[in-house]
């Protein structure tokens, strides 16, 4: 099971892109696109006016509502969804080989855009483990605008605060950090000065995507990272991995 999100910011337009097919088939008339928000503390879920074509659901601004993720399924399948205010894996229409994928687009108000193919398992949204990406891989010194669009879809209806740092591993020093928030698309603006191959995204307990944004003379550039072991050709990545977050926390714990 997979959800989707919208890119919840003012500045930029956004549209949202999930396909009625998958692989080689189209799925069952049955299936509908949901939403899922949180109101009083809750997990409500919605059936959203959105526009659709025989191929794709579409979700843009207009039919968007802040924070607010998306999800297919069948109404006997819905039911089963919330138990004790938690989100459960309902089905598996979206297991899929290549993975199922939704397109999100932004664009300006200059005639920029880009996309990129986009999701978020059901899988991720029971950790709470942290997160560590490049600040560099995929956002330029260089550009006018540098942002990270982080979002958490939490299993819990809630609201919590939570930290993320950039890290430099060369000096072993905290160059910034500030607040996250769970079940929330949440926008942090680089400076210029932070993107260097040394720094890094940390979180030490929130997971979730972080998507990188650049503009440049009002040209676009949207892209996730994926996990840093994806990066590593050795069989002892993992391990990696692992010694390289505990640096972090080493580094978090000494400048406290």
């Amino acid at each position: 099971m997979n959800f989707f999100f919208c890119v919840d910011d003012t500045n930029l337009k956004s549209v949202l892109s999930i396909p009625k097919f998958k692989n080689e088939s189209n799925l069952n008339k049955k299936t509908q696109l949901f939403s899922l928000f949180i109101k009083k503390d809750r997990w409500q879920v919605g059936h959203p006016n959105c526009d659709s074509d025989d191929d794709f659901f579409y979700i843009d601004d207009k039919k968007h509502e802040k924070d607010t993720v998306y999800f297919l399924a069948n109404f006997s399948e819905v039911k089963k969804l919330i138990k004790n205010k938690q989100i459960y894996n309902i089905n598996n229409l979206t297991n899929t080989n290549p993975a199922f994928r939704a397109n999100l687009e932004i664009s300006n108000s200059f005639g920029g855009f880009s996309s990129y193919q986009s999701d978020y398992p059901y899988d991720m949204v029971k950790l709470n483990s942290g997160i560590l990406s490049s600040v560099s891989i995929l956002l330029d010194k260089s550009a006018d605008n540098n942002i990270i669009y982080f979002r958490n879809i939490y299993y819990n209806p809630i609201k919590k605060n939570c930290i993320y740092y950039i890290i430099n591993s060369n000096n072993k020093t905290i160059l910034k950090k500030g607040i996250v928030q769970t079940n929330k698309t949440n926008k942090i603006n680089i400076d210029k000065e932070l993107i260097d191959e040394h720094n890094y995204f940390f979180t030490t307990d929130i997971t979730g995507i972080p998507i990188f944004c650049n503009e440049k003379k009002h040209h676009l550039s949207f892209e996730h990272t994926h996990p840093p072991h994806h990066y590593i050709l050795s069989d002892n990545r993992f391990i990696l991995v692992k010694n390289l977050k505990e640096k972090f926390y080493d580094i978090i714990k000494k400048n406290i």
